[in-house]
């Protein structure tokens, strides 16, 4: 999704590397939404082991872009390529420094959602001094994560991110995930650091997901005859790829020291050494140098996330205590629900009451999902709306079957929906909280009685779909 340059600042300084939204993908929500949560993450989450984040603007006329820190290194993905299978001493280095960075991010209620090779760099390779850094949190999910596509798919599927081959069970079927995600995807890494394969190869990307979900990873040495791996490692991977979350390990930290119980000693990470660089290093891809890289506005890096509840981003759809010259948004209403089922199932509710409104989804960011409806459509749908199947089909109005057919026509007024759920509690996976708030473009075109049953019946709409009692 994105185009790489190598920076050279004008006034001295590293190189850095600058990554812009490639032309397109530019014009689609999702994948704007996607850049945005990489540049919130990066931006928020501090870590050694994580690519440092320098700047970044989602408002430049140019197009957003991110500015991170020049790794001189190479992809485990290429290391793995080139035929090599690491012996359990420097796979115990690397998986200690991942379970270091996924567990602080983890704390932080962040999940990565595509650990694999080809994020993951290794700095100073085939030395002793070799570490790692995490790349690519393009699809993490966070405290204030809203996955946009389920609001963009088409009725006859659902949409699934991740690479197939690293994805767990849970993200394979598109239920919701959570820590042990990751925990799953670092055991298939695991898996082929040892073997130099992948647990499941298949020829469709079909077949690679029914694998992931229902069948056993084959043992070290069907997968590779004559490899021999002490017996205790091979559990603990194994035990990584379970197809039932619970049974993994329950934490990144716990996985490390399972793997250091099951080695027989203590896994001491090397310090990266920076100064080191470019002198041990292989030298790096060529990458695209911008024309016009000096035209990059100034950049201002946010302040280190220091606890959890400041990673949260806040909410833009509450409307503000008024100070004493404050104005107030008379035109707005805003909902929160709380529902008690997974958010997964909540999103497929949420896309089916947008697709029957009629909305057409305009924008994303920070976790909001902005949709504009057509109150023509609002006013005439009746109690033969669609519901989803298997519910119960309510009333789109007040609950009643009956609309009396001779009321007279409403102004057509252009309707803006912003949408945010969210997790009020991260251990209840089941208890989700839905926010709302509905605003009136054209507000002079209609009385303030006729904006109010509208913004009335759009919150009822909404609680019917959600099967909230009234």
């Amino acid at each position: 999704m994105g185009r790489l340059y190598l920076a050279h600042p004008i006034v001295g300084g590293p190189e850095v590397v600058v990554k812009v939204l490639k032309e397109p993908f530019v014009a689609q929500p999702a994948m704007r939404e996607r850049f945005r949560r990489e540049i919130q993450v990066l931006g928020r989450f501090q870590h050694p082991h994580v690519v440092k984040f320098h700047g970044s603007s989602v408002d430049d006329p140019a197009g957003m872009f991110l500015v991170m820190e020049y790794l001189r290194g190479r992809l485990l993905e290429r290391l793995l390529r080139e035929g090599s299978r690491f012996a359990p001493e420097r796979i115990g280095k690397m998986l200690v420094q991942l379970c270091d960075v996924l567990q602080a991010a983890h704390d932080l209620g962040i999940v990565h959602c595509d650990v694999k090779p080809a994020n993951i760099m290794v700095i100073n390779p085939d030395t002793a001094c070799e570490s790692i850094k995490l790349l690519d949190f393009g699809l993490a999910r966070t405290p204030a994560s809203f996955a946009l596509t389920a609001l963009e798919m088409s009725n006859e599927g659902h949409a699934i991110e991740g690479s197939p081959g690293y994805m767990s069970p849970e993200q394979a079927a598109g239920h919701d995930v959570d820590h042990r995600a990751d925990v799953y995807s670092l055991g298939v890494v695991l898996y082929e650091m040892f073997t130099g394969r992948l647990p499941f190869e298949r020829a469709s990307v079909a077949e690679l997901l029914i694998a992931q979900r229902n069948e056993t990873a084959p043992s070290f040495a069907s997968r590779c005859p004559g490899l021999s791996v002490p017996p205790a490692l091979e559990k603990v991977v194994r035990q990584c790829l379970e197809k039932h979350r619970e049974r993994r390990p329950q934490s990144a930290g716990e996985l490390a020291r399972l793997y250091e119980k099951a080695l027989g000693r203590r896994i001491v990470p090397p310090r990266p050494l920076p100064s080191l660089g470019g002198a041990v290093a292989a030298a790096p891809p060529k990458l695209e140098t911008p024309a016009k890289l000096e035209t990059l506005p100034k950049l201002e890096t946010p302040p280190k996330l220091e606890a959890a509840s400041r990673f949260e981003t806040p909410s833009r759809l509450e409307t503000p205590r008024p100070a004493a010259t404050a104005m107030v948004d008379l035109n707005a209403a805003v909902y929160k629900l709380e529902v008690r089922m997974s958010e997964s199932i909540a999103m497929l509710k949420l896309r089916g009451f947008v697709h029957d409104l009629g909305g057409e989804v305009r924008d994303s960011e920070g976790g909001v999902i902005r949709v504009w409806l057509d109150s023509a459509r609002i006013d005439s749908i009746t109690s033969a709306a669609r519901a989803p199947v298997g519910e119960d089909r309510r009333s789109w109005t007040s609950g009643s079957s009956v609309e009396a057919v001779n009321t007279p026509a409403k102004t057509n007024v252009v309707i803006g929906l912003d949408l945010r759920l969210e997790r009020s509690d991260p251990t209840q996976p089941n208890h989700v909280t839905i926010t709302a708030t509905i605003r009136a473009r054209n507000t002079l075109s209609m009385s303030r009685r006729d904006m109010k049953e509208r913004y009335e019946k759009i919150h009822r709409e909404l609680q019917a779909y959600l099967q909230i009692n009234r």
